[in-house]
């Protein structure tokens, strides 16, 4: 028997298989060519830049009311030299005490940052009267302000005021939301008693803040 002959070495098929190889390299790179180009990175969202809320303008008869006001000291001082240490326990507040000086009309509270301040010509330690402390509830860039969680506090927790010489206890008597135009909650008193205020109900259509969240408690040790 013999064995039969091999196509491979036939120059016709030889050409077919080149030519479709070079076919298939052609439509390869056509395909390359024509590719839609990728799509681009997605834009960062801006950081959101929210106005700071300050106080409502305070009238000039009510100012009067308050005790004598001290020349302002420059930010970086006040900053760096804080007043005392509050801390809410049951919501997990402990931040720095610094001044929150009162401006043309009312209290600058914009760069209070995680610090709460404490509204100048309200009642402090050397002195009996209501003092009283303001934080953020939110920051310029949105992120949760120091009294973000104010308004979970119950009547009943414990709130400390750590000074360098001692520590105040204070027990809640009393949590509200008040009009951003009442007063009533940082008007001088006749007992020790300590007021915490920040924003509430954040209104998006206006965006601004609706109420202020109060807290009040009185002195126990």
């Amino acid at each position: 028997m013999y064995r039969r002959r091999s196509n491979a070495g036939n120059p016709i098929l030889r050409l077919i298989i080149i030519g479709i190889v070079v076919g298939m390299g052609y439509f390869i790179l056509d395909q390359v060519r024509n590719a839609p180009p990728p799509l681009a990175e997605p834009l960062p969202e801006p950081a959101r830049t929210r106005e700071i809320p300050t106080f409502t303008p305070i009238p000039a008869s009510y100012i009067a009311t308050l005790t004598a006001i001290p020349r302002q000291t420059p930010l970086a001082v006040r900053q760096l030299a804080p007043k005392g240490v509050l801390h809410v326990p049951t919501q997990g507040i402990t931040t720095d005490v610094i001044d929150a000086y009162l401006n043309a009309t009312s209290w600058d509270v914009t760069n209070l940052g995680m610090n709460v301040g404490h509204l100048q010509g309200t009642g402090w330690i050397d002195q009996l009267g209501n003092i009283v402390l303001a934080g953020h509830v939110e920051l310029r860039d949105g992120r949760a302000g120091i009294f973000s969680r104010l308004s979970q506090v119950k009547v009943g927790d414990p709130i400390l005021l750590e000074l360098p010489d001692e520590q105040r206890t204070y027990t809640v008597r009393e949590v509200l939301e008040a009009d951003p135009t009442d007063l009533s909650a940082i008007a001088p008193t006749t007992t020790d008693q300590i007021t915490l205020i920040t924003c509430g109900a954040y209104d998006f259509l206006t965006d601004t803040y609706q109420v202020r969240v109060v807290v009040v408690a009185d002195r126990v040790q």
